[in-house]
């Protein structure tokens, strides 16, 4: 085995012996000095290696390396989220995000052959982990994530009125509807008809569409609120141009599934969603438009209801599915629509 000139602390033992060679090769690159045997996440497309390092600019730097695959499709896939991440952090950082209190982890470098990237190491506890510690923080972690997304949302950003029909979002939601005929089982029959009925109804709405760049993928876990009171952003790979409604309908699903299985849930979730919606319509100068905010919302319980029934789980996709038809017929939106199952 080839051995790299990586810097290592003598002042604690450090285990490298099982870090895969190009993690050890981005940092090398860098000049990183790691004081500490990595703690790893093992997502399902990727293994992160977050490491102490002696560094006048960093505390602590983190490595995402896509699993490697022999499928073709698939590692195009993962290829195209990370370059997909990276154009991200390229675009996020012109729009102010390595300033003020609304931020990103600085990206270090990006190897592209190998599917790896070196960024920033967030230490401070993430949204959930702020909630489950301090409930009574919530409408105010709310409040700083509006901040967050509102400053993203003003970048580059473009404004018509149109019709829900004719946006991205309802090709993806109709076409997904449409190959779903045969996945649900008598049991949500009716509610997935009543739900294609919904969005083809939906589809006339005409609503001012405020499109920009958008995280992609917002949830209580993609956000890190500091001890200096700054919030930081991660995890852009799902990143996209569209309508500022997908996410924040993103992120109201995205809360739900992570803040209503902690004690207490529905009232932190309530309080959070609340203090986000609250503060975002303050900075917009208006209300959001109940209907389309409940049409992405929909849209993405929707998507958690497939996934559930296509695992198995066929009583949480019901469940998910029941808030979804829920929310699109409803006029405007309300937190109550996740109260009951």
């Amino acid at each position: 085995m080839k051995v790299y000139p990586l810097k290592i602390s003598l002042k604690m033992v450090v285990n490298l012996s099982k870090i895969p060679t190009e993690v050890l090769e981005i940092l090398d690159s860098a000049c990183i000095t790691v004081t500490n045997t990595p703690n790893s996440i093992i997502t399902f497309d990727a293994e992160i290696y977050l490491f102490d390092v002696t560094n006048p600019e960093y505390k602590g730097v983190a490595v995402k390396k896509m699993k490697s695959t022999d499928n073709p499709e698939l590692k195009r896939d993962r290829d195209k989220l990370l370059k997909n991440e990276i154009e991200a952090f390229n675009k996020f950082q012109k729009a102010g995000f390595y300033q003020g209190s609304e931020r990103i982890p600085e990206l270090i470098n990006y190897n592209q052959k190998n599917s790896i990237l070196l960024e920033e190491r967030i230490y401070e506890n993430d949204i959930l982990t702020n909630i489950q510690k301090r409930p009574e923080s919530a409408s105010y972690l709310g409040n700083r994530v509006a901040d967050w997304l509102f400053k993203l949302h003003g970048f580059n950003q473009s404004e018509k009125n149109m019709l829900v029909n004719q946006t991205n979002i309802y090709k993806e939601f109709s076409e997904k509807l449409n190959s779903d005929k045969k996945i649900f089982d008598n049991l949500s029959n009716d509610l997935y008809i009543n739900i294609k009925d919904s969005v083809e109804t939906m589809g006339e709405h005409e609503f001012n569409s405020i499109e920009a760049n958008l995280h992609g993928d917002p949830s209580p876990i993609h956000f890190f609120y500091t001890e200096k009171g700054n919030i930081y952003g991660i995890d852009f790979n799902a990143s996209t141009y569209d309508s500022i409604y997908k996410d924040c309908g993103a992120l109201i699903s995205n809360s739900y599934g992570w803040l209503i299985d902690i004690e207490k849930g529905y009232k932190k979730f309530t309080n959070f969603i609340e203090g986000f919606k609250k503060k975002y319509e303050s900075k917009l100068n208006k209300e959001l438009d109940g209907k389309i905010f409940n049409f992405c919302t929909a849209k993405s319980e929707y998507n958690k209801a497939r996934w559930e029934n296509l695992s198995g789980n066929s009583e949480v996709s019901v469940n998910y599915l029941n808030r979804t038809n829920k929310l699109l017929i409803a006029p405007e939106f309300s937190t109550k629509y996740f109260k009951n199952n």
